[in-house]
């Protein structure tokens, strides 16, 4: 094929494993009041499903695309090379991408092998990142924390404003 990346079972079972434990988490952070599922690979690039996990609730609008991402190779040092790295670089781009598709902000989960869940997001989406890294990119400059901090502010709740509501 071309254009296509053919990965083999292995690979796409830790992949869906990465997307299974970043579901979890997204799940404890909202809340029982939300709906998160895996995005089924061929349905990724809809308005509706874009990203590799879906946050729902009737009535409310989730403002992230999630893309959750994992790599044998990949270690948060990789970070501090121009553009952070091939993988991250890629990865961010791919994030942009999805998240454009359908309408809602960037936001990249990564899990290197045994090291805790870092999430990433573009520059403008800094008001929830706090104490974090910079890492330039080809598409602009991206925020880097762990988990933990990104999440340490409590429960996600959409805001009361009504562009946020479907």
């Amino acid at each position: 094929m071309v254009g296509a990346v053919v990965m083999g079972k292995p690979s796409r079972d830790k992949g869906k494993r990465r997307e299974q434990q970043a579901a979890q988490l997204v799940r404890e952070w909202v809340g029982p009041e939300w709906d998160v599922s895996r995005n089924a690979r061929n349905a990724q690039k809809g308005p509706h499903t874009a990203g590799d996990l879906c946050v729902e609730r009737a009535g409310h609008w989730f403002p992230y695309c999630i893309e959750v991402k994992g790599h044998a190779s990949f270690c948060p040092s990789l970070l501090w090379r121009p553009g952070g790295g091939f993988l991250f670089g890629k990865w961010a781009s791919q994030a942009l991408e999805q998240a454009d598709s359908c309408g809602r902000e960037a936001l990249l989960m990564m899990k290197p092998d045994r090291r805790p869940w870092l999430v990433a997001a573009p520059f403008y989406e800094s008001a929830r990142f706090g104490l974090c890294m910079t890492v330039e990119t080809e598409c602009g400059p991206w925020l880097v924390t762990t988990w933990e901090r990104f999440t340490e502010c409590g429960r996600w709740s959409p805001p009361k404003e009504e562009r946020w509501r479907r």
